[in-house]
């Protein structure tokens, strides 16, 4: 009981900064001689808020069905959520949810609590392709978010912005009257706490959701006007596929309740389309990326590759494991150099299978971090091409150590049999003497890896150069 009124308290008191004059108390129901009441004395058996009535007819998801919203009442509402994130309670333990771990936490945790619906609500492929998007977002977005965190955009905000929980007051009267928001999310300050842009988005996806794309646009047109916020736009697109997909899990249990009755399907089908739309925004802030990791063996190319593939979502392939799997029938017991599965005829074959697989990847709007030796222009050159014809984001880079560096690592890899690759140091300066550099491409394209430093050092040097070369925030 006590833990009850605790939690009414704290409702009454957060929502008082946005409906003051609709949260009017708490009450105590009390047991008497004559049974329970509200108030008066007695035990105290439990606690409730005392509300005003609001009138359904003035809530923005019922003015908004009858197309009874203008771009001034939008204005008016974005007027209002700007002066109470001006306003907001900031402070160390608020700014710590709007730090990476923890808006990956949040953002990941949601997805993966909508693997139930995998299968029945939307594809396993899309899943996948949602995860990858968000990884891809907060691995090459970090510095961004660090950077909002400093400007003090973390808040103590809503939570629970929606059509729903908003009142727009009634008539001439109301227009000096300030717009009513409640139902904030009292009981887990991680829903409500965090960057300004996350709460913010909640309203500005609901309205899309909606079908009214012109509603939303004129709340953030007034929002960007009134609060200076210059990463506003980067950030929008990854909290609204965040958004939709709580409500995608959220209608997608409420199905899971009753999911043979009429309410039952009408909430199924919102689900679905909440997924849908999340995938739409996903593809907006995480469009397909296609990395090239190349250089001579023993430089690190694989442990790089391997790197950037997870935090960003994207799909490895390999060369080693191309020609091991799809052409170890021409393998010979005795190899030499550019013998076998190394001839020339079937690495051209081993590189044709996997620009072939990246452009089919690609194409559906997967990203990919390949990895092999790319010492012919013509290998890099296509994957380039692939890039540039489907619209992805290309860079190659070339991955070098010292001579020594190298042959130490390829003979401690080959003696102990740890790689796919069967290279051997002998190899290494035959290879080099084959290496055609890179020639005439633009800074943006491609740039230089030295891995003779830590595995870690050389990964986060990747993701500078990346954001460099695709100028990101």
């Amino acid at each position: 009981l006590a833990r009850r009124k605790r939690f009414c308290l704290l409702e009454l008191s957060l929502n008082r900064r946005l409906a003051p004059d609709v949260y009017l108390g708490l009450v105590a129901v009390v047991e008497t001689s004559g049974g329970l009441r509200l108030g008066g004395r007695g035990k105290a058996v439990e606690w409730l808020v005392k509300m005003r009535r609001l009138p359904e007819e003035r809530m923005l998801d019922r003015l908004v069905a009858r197309s009874a919203v203008s771009r001034r009442d939008m204005e008016r509402i974005a007027e209002r959520l700007v002066t109470f994130f001006r306003r907001a309670k900031r402070s160390p333990l608020i700014r710590r949810y709007g730090e990476s771990s923890q808006v990956a936490t949040l953002a990941l945790g949601n997805l993966k609590e909508c693997q139930p619906f995998v299968g029945t609500l939307f594809a396993e492929a899309d899943r996948a392709f949602l995860e990858a998007a968000f990884r891809q977002y907060l691995a090459l977005h970090e510095p961004l978010l660090v950077r909002r965190v400093r400007e003090r955009r973390m808040i103590d905000g809503h939570g629970d912005l929606r059509c729903e929980n908003i009142c727009l007051p009634v008539g001439q009267a109301g227009l000096t009257k300030p717009v009513t928001i409640f139902d904030c999310v009292e009981f887990e300050p991680a829903f409500r706490c965090g960057d300004m842009a996350n709460d913010f988005s909640f309203l500005v996806m609901d309205l899309e959701f909606r079908g009214r794309v012109d509603l939303a646009q004129a709340l953030v047109a007034r929002y960007r006007k009134r609060l200076r916020d210059p990463t506003f736009d980067v950030v929008l697109p990854f909290y609204k596929c965040h958004r939709s997909l709580v409500r995608a899990k959220v209608r997608g249990l409420a199905w899971l309740q009753h999911p043979r009755t009429a309410a039952g399907r009408a909430v199924r089908k919102l689900s679905r389309r909440h997924f849908q739309l999340a995938l739409r925004y996903a593809r907006r802030f995480a469009p397909p990326r296609l990395i090239v990791v190349g250089g001579l063996i023993g430089t690190g190319k694989s442990t790089l590759a391997k790197s950037l593939a997870e935090s960003l979502g994207a799909i490895w392939l390999r060369t080693d494991e191309i020609r091991l799997t799809e052409f170890a029938h021409l393998k010979q017991p005795r190899e030499g150099f550019a013998e076998g599965l190394y001839a020339p005829r079937v690495s051209a074959l081993v590189y044709q299978r996997l620009i072939e697989r990246s452009a089919a990847l690609v194409r559906h709007g997967r990203s990919v971090v390949c990895d092999g030796m790319f010492s012919k222009a013509v290998g890099r050159e296509a994957l380039r091409a692939v890039a540039r014809r489907h619209g992805a984001s290309f860079h190659f880079f070339e991955c070098v150590v010292p001579r020594g560096v190298a042959l130490r690592r390829v003979a401690r890899r080959y003696a102990r049999k740890a790689d796919l690759s069967e290279a051997q140091p002998e190899h290494y300066d035959r290879l080099r003497a084959g290496f055609e550099p890179v020639r005439g491409w633009p800074e943006r394209d491609w740039s230089w890896l030295s891995d003779h430093r830590a595995p870690v050092a050389t990964y986060q040097a990747a993701l500078v150069a990346l954001r460099r070369a695709w100028s990101l925030p």
